[in-house]
């Protein structure tokens, strides 16, 4: 009798851990609209095999991911808003991504928004304008003669050619954005 307690308590152990080790990550609820994926390349473990990114609205934190290094994130923001995604990991640049999230009225689209950007190390920063590693690396509204979100090429563009001090340094590279089209 006890050593049938003991089975069934370790079975119920076993059934849970294995539930916790395959427990997939939270799925958007019914009414997500857009889905932001990104992912940060060529980060080196010098402080940690993580970093984190933050979905950010009037200051306040509303959805968060530690991710491993080289790996994606992704979050499902609400539509009509000035969000910012911030990127932090110790010994890199923080780094912001501006996305506004209003539509057409007409719309029942799903979107996808999907990037990939490299942080830029703290002692590389050293070369670059300081001013300009303040601003947000891109800018992502909707373009209503594409029908879909993009970021601002001609902002993107500026702020990368703002960065470089050209004495110091040849090339950095910002962001890069897939297109970001409807379902």
């Amino acid at each position: 009798m006890k050593t049938t307690a003991k089975f069934l308590k370790l079975l119920a152990v076993l059934c849970i851990l294995f539930n916790t080790m395959t427990a997939q990550p939270p799925k958007a609820d019914k009414d997500a609209w857009m889905e932001i994926t990104g992912r940060i390349k060529h980060l080196k473990d010098l402080n940690g095999k993580t970093y984190k990114v933050e979905l950010i609205l009037n200051d306040l934190v509303i959805d968060s991911a530690i991710v491993q290094n080289n790996k994606k994130f992704k979050f499902f923001p609400p539509k009509d808003s000035y969000y910012a995604i911030r990127i932090t990991k110790k010994g890199y640049v923080t780094r912001l991504i501006s996305v506004y999230t209003q539509l057409p009225d007409a719309n029942n689209k799903y979107f996808r928004l999907v990037f990939t950007t490299n942080l830029i190390e703290e002692a590389r920063a050293k070369s670059l304008d300081k001013e300009a590693l303040d601003f947000p690396i891109a800018i992502i509204s909707y373009n209503k003669r594409r029908k879909h979100f993009n970021y601002n090429e001609k902002y993107t563009t500026n702020i990368k050619r703002s960065l470089v001090n050209s004495n110091k340094v040849t090339k950095v590279v910002v962001a890069t954005f897939s297109d970001i089209c409807p379902n």
